[in-house]
């Protein structure tokens, strides 16, 4: 996994975790931003939030904000961190995200 998949897995499983204790209310209620897909819709949704015209289109069709977006991301996890004196990270639950402060 990328660094930027790892860190926008990472936020997305923060923002929308799965939901076990849910269940009763119905299946629906159990499954997180993860399992339904969101980071990579996230990740697409960014880079293709600034679409290129011109020469520039040549290139592409969109510049990749999300490499950018995922440096501030641990950027500003490394403040909150450091802020809270934290030493464990933020608690990410799975080994792929540990490539940033998200972990």
């Amino acid at each position: 996994m990328s660094h930027t998949r790892g860190t926008f897995a990472a936020l997305v499983d923060a923002i929308v975790p799965e939901t076990p204790e849910m269940e009763s209310r119905g299946s629906e209620h159990v499954p997180g931003g993860l399992e339904v897909g969101l980071g990579e819709a996230v990740i697409e949704r960014v880079n293709n939030f600034v679409e290129t015209h011109g020469l520039a289109s040549l290139a592409g069709d969109a510049v990749p904000l999300a490499p950018a977006v995922a440096a501030l991301l641990d950027a500003a996890a490394a403040e909150l961190l450091v802020r809270r004196r934290a030493e464990d990270g933020l608690q990410s639950p799975d080994e792929p995200f540990a490539a940033g402060p998200f972990c």
